[in-house]
């Protein structure tokens, strides 16, 4: 690992996700729904106002002469030391569909990663007042206290599982392999977001998901956190995820381990 003072770059992160949170809690659910201005940066692919604002709200923070982390973030990038190994993968607003229809599955995702591993994460819920932090080895906070977490259910056949799919394209692509599990759980959820029902794993609310065609960027801040709760997080293989790739993952798998297992086995 990088030689850093990780709680500094934990500080900072936490500082950019406190204020970004203000920013979009100050822009969610406008008096008129024109005030909120939307564009297509490409097909399936909204943004609004309040992903930019918070996107600057968050480079602002980690543009701070004592972090040497190059900054990735789905709405911007920036090299902050060319030869740093150290990269802030960012979503700004993970569930701009949702945050723009006033609803409340969305979040920011800030993780730190050194190489092609994670060290620390940030990972929040604002309309839900739900904030997480991790660095590696040190465990989950919630809103500033220790966290731990636990199954809510034991069997695949019992669990509401999480999907989420990244498009048409997506779907055509994936629909046989997902044929092969979804039929032996007990209910499926969609959020249009990975920060919101990583959010509700991270509070043990639900056992466990399956998502295609991610950025790492949209996910790499809640699989550290459900990763140092003792959740899995793999490939459709069961292998480890590398987080350095700069493509869209193909499938990830995230479960407490009886549940994921079985995923695994199904896939």
């Amino acid at each position: 690992m990088s030689n850093i003072d990780v709680n500094i770059y934990k500080e900072c992160a936490e500082k950019a996700m406190f204020e970004a949170s203000d920013v979009l809690i100050g822009k969610f659910r406008p008096e008129k729904p024109s005030e909120l201005k939307r564009f297509y940066k490409s097909v399936n692919a909204l943004v609004t106002d309040a992903d930019l604002a918070s996107d600057k709200k968050i480079s602002e923070n980690l543009n701070d002469s004592r972090l040497k982390a190059n900054i990735y973030s789905e709405e911007s990038k920036k090299t902050i030391d060319e030869n740093s190994n150290l990269f802030w993968l960012i979503d700004p607003l993970c569930g701009t569909v949702p945050y723009s229809l006033g609803m409340d599955h969305w979040g920011i995702n800030i993780a730190l990663r050194d190489k092609e591993k994670l060290i620390l994460s940030c990972l929040s819920s604002p309309s839900i007042g739900e904030y997480f932090s991790a660095v590696q080895g040190q465990g989950v906070t919630r809103n500033g206290n220790l966290h731990i977490s636990t199954p809510p259910t034991k069997n695949l056949s019992e669990s509401t599982i999480v999907l989420e799919v990244d498009g048409g394209v997506e779907w055509k692509k994936n629909i046989n392999q997902i044929s092969r599990w979804i039929t032996n759980v007990s209910q499926i959820n969609s959020f249009s977001s990975i920060a919101y029902p990583m959010t509700q794993m991270a509070l043990g609310r639900i056992p466990g998901g399956v998502f295609y065609g991610i950025d790492t960027v949209h996910f790499a801040a809640g699989a550290m956190i459900v990763e140092s709760l003792g959740l899995f997080v793999t490939d459709k293989q069961g292998r480890k995820i590398d987080w350095s790739k700069k493509e869209p993952l193909d499938c990830v798998v995230v479960g407490w381990p009886h549940i994921h297992e079985e995923l695994i086995k199904l896939m």
